[in-house]
Formats: structure tokens, C-alpha cells, sequence
């Protein structure tokens, strides 16, 4: 099984085995601190899977892969029923085995469920707005809750986005109305407004200020990484995300439309082209950019490319199946050892736990360590200088907000007590020409693929040679 990972999954694990050892299955938190990064969802997702299997590898990536098997059904079934059988299966079999659905259906991250929540909106909302059935925009209203409950207000704010401009584009705005939008609102807020409440009871405008206003406003304003903000960046995500099928795709569209001469879209056409690309428009005018963003995109682009290759001879169930078996190859054998030795510390973590108690002190040289936190269940601190640490202590609707986990002062460095530094690899020889370090004994007492464990001695190099 392959390990949680650093930067982002430990996060979300980590958060959820203090939820876990706390009984508190409401109050995010991490690092002993709460947490406001994410709306309660996944959280409920590992404190599920961990009450059923106990914490460990398989029960964090266990309901990703419900939610993306359920996330195939919902494909299967509304190309079904908008095409016919061919047509979804291909769809389906295209959807599985793209580079995208294939990472995000085993990434402990939200984005599997919002796209299952988002989808299942629109999907819904399609079948009831032409099939006449006005029972499901009820449900369609339950998705939009759960999706908020998962992602943020953007889980009802972008399917609703969407049914705007297609609506625009039939020239039936005023169909809107009939969407049963007022008592729509009060089941959103009857599926997801309690949690909400809840975090706002217990810490009031913190929760407001640093939700809503760091990780929804400041996202959307201000760029988190600038070397993302590129007109291009989605074009190559999505390339990526839809590798290997964006090509035949690509190539079936242009030869369908010079062929077929397409004047004007059929409804079915144009909901399944405005539901993919507002969703990539809308992430393009956000200021920060992440590769998971425009996922929810894939089900119409998936549905699109089986309709328009069902058409032609691709011989398209033989390279999904033989790119099924090359994705089982990598999860089963590739990919874990890839993670292992680069980006996870579950292996380091066994020498943590086996050479320290919870009294010791362990540092994280250069970079944040939260996989070695969640495996070894030792408290590590951030390494930096005491006026970094005050310059960037969290406040909302700044970036600073992110800055939860535990810090150590180099400057408050103990003189008369060992203490453990983890060190990467690649920072080794920054490391050992540290005057802040060299200058002392050192041992190591943990090695691992990708990372080393030293213990610093409170004794000078000069003291021992004498």
C-alpha cells in the first residue's frame, strides 16, 4: 500500500487521528491547534475508515476509492442515458484510466468527492430540468450540501455557475425559477449548516476570518505559488489530467465537426462543453492555481470523447484495457517504493519511534515534516529563527494562516540536553556545514531512503578531541 505522503495528505491524516484520539468528530485541528483548512468531509471519511480498519494505510485511501468507483458509476449512468450503452462504457473505461482519475481516485485529498457531489448536481439537474422530473432538484440541493461540506462554499457556487450559462445559452434563463431554488437553500443549509454553526459557535470570527477569508477569498485573490499563475497552466494540466485519451480525443473532435458540419450544438453537446469549460475558465481567473483543481471537469470531457469516438474504429476497449494494466503495475509495484523513497516519511518514522520518547526534542531541518509526525506520533517542530517565527504567526485573510504547525527558535537551541534533527538527503551537506551544528557531536541513529535521523550531543567537537 502506498504511504501518506508530504506535503498534503499527512495533513489531512494527521488532523484526523487527533480528531480520532480526541472523540471529537467536529472540531478540525492539527498540531493541537484548530484547523481551518478544509470543511469537515474527509475528515469524516478517515475517521470512518479508521474506526472500521484502525489507522494505517489502507483505511486513508480507502474511501478515495469508493468515491471514484461511485464517481464511474454516475459517468456510466448519465452517458447511458444520454447516448446509449456504447457510449458510456467507453466514457467510463476513458474516465478510469486517465492520468487525473487514476491519481485522485487513491489521493488521500478532497477532490475525489467534490467531484463525485459536483457531478451528481449537474447530473442530476440535467436529468430533471429535460426529463421533467422536479422531484430531483431536491436531491440535486443534498449533493450541493454535501459538496459544500467537502470543499467550501465553490461546491455550490460553480454547479450553480454552470446551470446559469447553459441556461443562457437555451435563452431560458427565466427557467431558473423553476429550479425550486428557496426550498433548495434550506436543504443545503439542513445538510451542511450544522457543522458550519458549529465551528462558528465554538471559535467564532477565527473561523470566519480564516475559512472563508484565507482559504476562499485570499485563494481567489491573491496567488499562493506565482509560478502557477500562467495563462497556460490548465492547458497543460489538462493534457496531463486526460493523458493518454486528450490526443484520439482531440483528433476525433476536429475530424466529427468538419465531417458532420455542426451549425449549432444539440443540448446534450452544449451542457457536457459549458459544464467542462466554465470549470476550467472559472479556476483560470482564481489567483492561485493548484493541478486538482479543474478535475470536475473530466466527467463531460470523458462523456464528449466517448460519444465522438464511438463513432470511429479507435479500437478504444483494448487500450483502456491495456492501460488498466498499466496503471495496476504502477499502484502495485511502482508507486509505493517511488513514495516511500521520496515523498513520504513513513520509513524514517520507525526509527524515530524506535530511538526517541515523547520527552525529546526532534527538529525538522529546512523543510515542514507532518508524515513523520502522523507515523511516529512524536511531536516535531519547524526549525527557523525567532523573528520568522513572529513575523509569520497565523492570521486570517493572510497566508500566514497556514502557519499552524509547531516551530523551535534556533536561537532557544538547548546547550545541556540531546536532541534529534531530521535532515533530507538532499540537504545533507547544508546541514553538516551548519555552524549551528557542527560545532557539536553528532550521531546517526536513523537512516532511510530518502532522509536521516541525528542525534545532537551537547558536547563540542574541541571538548571531545581533548
Amino acid at each position: 500500500m502506498v504511504p501518506v505522503t508530504d506535503p498534503v495528505e499527512c495533513n489531512y491524516t494527521e488532523c484526523a487521528l487527533e480528531m480520532l484520539q480526541a472523540n471529537d468528530w467536529f472540531s478540525t485541528r492539527i498540531h493541537g491547534n484548530p484547523w481551518f483548512d478544509k470543511p469537515i468531509f474527509i475528515f469524516w471519511e478517515l475517521l470512518i475508515a479508521y474506526s472500521i480498519f484502525g489507522v494505517n494505510d489502507f483505511a486513508a485511501r480507502f474511501f478515495p476509492a469508493v468515491t471514484g468507483v461511485l464517481s464511474l458509476g454516475v459517468t456510466w449512468w448519465f452517458a447511458r442515458r444520454l447516448y446509449n450503452n456504447k457510449v458510456a462504457i467507453l466514457s467510463t473505461m476513458m474516465l478510469a484510466t486517465c492520468v487525473g482519475f487514476w491519481y485522485l481516485s487513491k489521493a488521500i485529498v478532497t477532490d475525489m468527492a467534490l467531484f463525485l457531489f459536483s457531478s451528481l448536481e449537474l447530473v442530476l439537474f440535467y436529468v430533471a430540468y429535460h426529463e421533467n422530473k422536479p422531484k430531483l432538484y431536491y436531491l440535486c440541493y443534498v449533493f450541493a450540501g454535501l459538496a459544500i461540506l467537502t470543499k467550501g462554499p465553490v461546491g455550490f457556487l460553480l454547479p450553480g455557475l454552470v446551470i446559469v450559462v447553459y441556461l443562457i445559452y437555451l435563452r431560458r434563463l427565466k427557467d431558473f425559477l423553476k429550479i425550486k431554488l428557496l426550498p433548495g437553500l434550506v436543504i443545503v443549509a439542513a445538510v451542511c449548516g450544522t457543522w458550519y454553526y458549529f465551528m462558528y459557535d465554538r471559535y467564532g470570527s477565527d473561523f470566519i476570518g480564516i475559512f472563508l477569508g484565507t482559504h476562499n477569498y485570499i485563494r481567489a485573490t491573491v496567488s499562493e505559488h506565482d509560478a502557477n499563475n500562467t495563462w497556460w497552466y490548465y492547458i497543460m494540466i489538462f493534457t496531463a489530467s486526460f493523458f493518454p485519451w486528450v490526443f484520439p480525443f482531440i483528433h476525433g473532435c476536429v475530424k466529427h465537426y468538419k465531417e458532420e458540419a455542426v451549425k449549432k450544438l444539440n443540448p446534450k453537446t452544449a451542457f457536457l462543453l459549458i459544464w467542462g469549460l466554465t470549470v476550467i475558465i472559472f479556476y483560470q481567473l482564481m489567483a492561485s492555481k493548484y493541478p486538482t483543481y479543474t478535475f470536475p471537469s473530466m466527467m463531460p470531457t470523458a462523456i464528449l470523447a466517448g460519444y465522438i469516438m464511438s463513432k470511429r474504429n479507435y479500437h478504444l476497449e483494448y487500450l483502456c484495457s491495456a492501460m488498466a494494466g498499466v496503471f495496476i503495475i504502477l499502484a502495485v509495484f511502482v508507486a509505493p517504493g517511488i513514495v516511500s523513497g521520496y515523498y513520504s516519511g513513513a520509513e524514517i518514522s520507525q526509527s524515530i519511534k524506535a530511538v526517541t520518547t515523547e520527552d525529546d526534542l526532534i527538529l525538522a531541518y529546512d523543510k515542514y515534516r507532518c508524515s513523520e509526525t502522523y507515523y511516529s506520533q512524536r511531536t516535531i517542530y519547524t526549525l527557523s529563527h525567532r523573528a520568522s517565527i513572529e513575523a509569520n504567526r497565523p492570521e486570517a485573510m493572510s497566508w500566514k494562516a497556514l502557519n499552524v504547525m509547531p516551530f523551535y527558535a534556533y536561537e532557544d537551541l538547548p546547550q545541556d540536553k540531546p536532541y534529534y534533527v531530521i535532515v533530507d538527503y538532499e540537504g545533507y551537506d547544508r546541514f553538516e556545514n551548519d555552524p549551528t551544528f557542527n560545532k557539536y557531536q553528532q550521531e546517526i541513529v536513523g537512516q532511510a531512503v530518502n532522509a536521516r535521523l541525528v542525534k545532537i550531543l551537547p558536547v563540542k567537537k574541541e571538548e571531545t578531541n581533548e
